[in-house]
């Protein structure tokens, strides 16, 4: 594949997780395997197939003006691509880049193609009571199996609606594979009539998952609460 749909390529800081506040840019790719999430947050953008040296390009420009801590490799669902992400990805890295992968966590199979070229993996765990579709922990089970060698991380969005068992199920998940991967909680943030957990919930979701799991932190949106993208 010689280009990909991109909606957009920006700098700013990340928002989420466990690298939250350090200096990214961001390549967003268009599409989903998912569907839409209850609360998914990613507006309709224009895209455009952009090819990988344009790419280059715009990130060689971008990183005079800031030093990135990497490249954010985001969407929609970046893994849909893993050929044109295999080859972005090791160009980018043989010029001094470190690559962060986000990612819901649903296609293993593409991530064994560019799994060596990712220097960090911030993989989703998708609720169903969160996100209202169908439950994925088969695949991310095998997902976080072949990325659990590299730096990565677990995240998982919860909502009003997010169930105590379904939380289980993703802490059990985790450390069946290995207990110090870090786990985020994310409470939503408010989006139509989906909004995030009461605090009470929150507490008692991180106390369940720190009896199980050794690095368990509670980290919303920070983007969206100091207005960036």
């Amino acid at each position: 594949m010689n280009k990909a749909p991109i909606s957009e390529i920006f700098s700013s800081i990340q928002g989420e997780g466990i690298f939250v506040g350090v200096p990214q840019i961001f390549i967003r790719f268009s599409g989903c395997n998912l569907g839409k999430c209850a609360f998914c947050d990613e507006p309709a953008r224009r895209k455009s197939s952009k090819g990988i040296q344009e790419i280059i390009t715009l990130i060689k420009q971008l990183s005079k003006k800031t030093r990135p801590h990497s490249i954010s490799l985001t969407g929609g669902e970046p893994l849909l691509y893993p050929q044109f992400l295999k080859t972005l990805s090791k160009k980018l890295k043989e010029k001094g880049f470190l690559i962060y992968l986000e990612t819901n966590g649903t296609l293993p199979e593409n991530l064994s193609l560019v799994k060596k070229y990712t220097d960090f993996i911030a993989m989703d765990i998708k609720l169903p009571s969160s996100t209202r579709l169908r439950s994925y922990f088969i695949k991310h089970k095998k997902f976080l199996k072949i990325a659990s060698n590299k730096k990565v991380f677990v995240k998982v969005v919860v909502t009003k609606k997010t169930n105590f068992s379904c939380f289980k199920k993703a802490i059990g998940l985790v450390k069946a594979i290995n207990r110090e991967i870090p786990f985020v909680i994310q409470p939503a943030t408010k989006i139509g009539m989906v909004g995030g957990p009461d605090k009470e919930k929150i507490l008692l979701f991180q106390s369940y998952a720190l009896k199980f799991l050794k690095d368990i932190r509670v980290i919303p949106q920070m983007h969206k609460k100091l207005g960036v993208r």
